[in-house]
């Protein structure tokens, strides 16, 4: 079986982290600390399983001792996306849950 061409890993990390930064809005959140923690690439060599996690703020209604505190905290946050490996197209982003 040929192998198509596919963008390279370096170019998927970088589509994904591109991709996550654009919706820093929609989340309603902050997002700092990025960090590359899984890469894998589907046995059919279709698309690039790409995890990234970051540091999201934890608002005072989520947290029982927001109140108690005036530092801030934080949570870290798995998110697997799912890259095209022809074209670098994010397809979609999951929670992932450890």
């Amino acid at each position: 079986m040929e192998t198509e061409s596919k963008i390279d890993l370096t170019k998927a990390v970088l589509q994904v982290k591109k991709y996550l930064n654009s919706l820093q809005n929609q989340l309603s959140q902050s997002i700092q600390d990025v960090r590359l923690e899984e890469i894998e690439l589907s046995e059919d060599e279709s698309f690039w399983l790409i995890t990234l996690s970051f540091l999201s703020l934890i608002s005072k209604e989520a947290n029982p001792l927001g109140d108690l505190t005036p530092i801030p905290q934080y949570e870290r946050v798995d998110k697997v996306f799912k890259v095209d490996a022809k074209n670098g197209k994010v397809l979609s982003m999951k929670i992932r849950n450890l």
